[in-house]
């Protein structure tokens, strides 16, 4: 397992004092690609190989967003890969938690390789995955639900439309597009813009609502100066309890650029 240590800083919390879940997102990109880096596969190698790791789905569960100051750990590795998609586990944790303490957050997650030249995802082999292996061999995944490269808007459900975000230079990242972890600051943006819950509507959230989980599919990249429509689908409480929505981010056109669905 490769282990980023951190400390929450003011920058990165949210109006309750705690990591904002943009944040937390953050966190677990930059330990995965710290851990690319420190393997020799990172920005630059990726630029000379004219292929690079992209997400395709997160499943996180929160069990606790740590504070500001508190001192945390990250951890991640890759679980296996099949076809066109390798899995990969993170967990974050605090610092000072005893060994087989419960974790902060767990999450697991998809990648595909890009193919720069050919213009699309290319099969997986063990070869593009050993340099993150210790003794060339797989670490177990954790024991939670595997992420869902899918996720369905309801059929004949009718959406509460919040204001459409135009992206910006801040949403951007290296691959000139928006950033994974902008989608779901979107929204969750959109959904406090709606709270109180509009009337009539079957779910209530308060005005600053944190996620225990989130979901999310990414389906096409957004650039600068796209229009981002948030469509908000009310989902049936989940067997826990849960209550969840869907949040679907979209073009113009009706089509989908990413997918979130998040519990409460």
């Amino acid at each position: 397992m490769y282990v980023l240590t951190s400390r929450v800083r003011y920058s990165e919390i949210d109006e309750s004092g705690a990591l904002s879940p943009l944040s937390l997102i953050n966190y677990l990109q930059d330990c995965s690609a710290f851990h690319a880096e420190d393997v020799g596969a990172g920005i630059a190698a990726s630029v000379e190989r004219r292929a690079a790791w992209m997400i395709a789905a997160w499943k996180i569960r929160i069990h606790r967003l740590p504070s500001m100051g508190e001192s945390i750990r990250i951890g991640t590795w890759p679980t296996g890969f099949k076809g066109l998609m390798s899995n990969r586990n993170f967990v974050m944790e605090a610092a000072d938690a005893p060994e087989g303490s419960a974790p902060l957050v767990e999450a697991d997650s998809a990648w595909f390789l890009f193919d720069v030249d050919a213009g699309r995802p290319r099969r997986l082999v063990h070869d593009d995955l050993a340099c993150y292996l210790e003794g060339d061999q797989f670490e177990p995944a954790l024991d939670m639900p595997a992420v869902q490269r899918r996720l369905r808007v309801p059929r004949d459900a009718e959406p509460v439309v919040a204001d459409a975000v135009t992206v910006t230079g801040s949403h951007i990242d290296t691959n000139h597009h928006v950033n994974n972890a902008q989608y779901v600051g979107m929204a969750l943006d959109a959904l406090r813009a709606l709270a109180p819950a509009p009337e009539g509507s079957v779910w209530e959230l308060p005005p600053q609502p944190e996620p225990r989980g989130i979901d999310v599919q990414y389906v096409a990249a957004a650039k600068l100066g796209d229009a981002v429509a948030p469509h908000v689908y009310p989902l049936e409480a989940a067997e826990d309890g849960a209550q969840e929505v869907l949040v679907a981010l979209d073009a113009p056109d009706g089509g989908h650029y990413a997918l979130v669905k998040l519990a409460f």
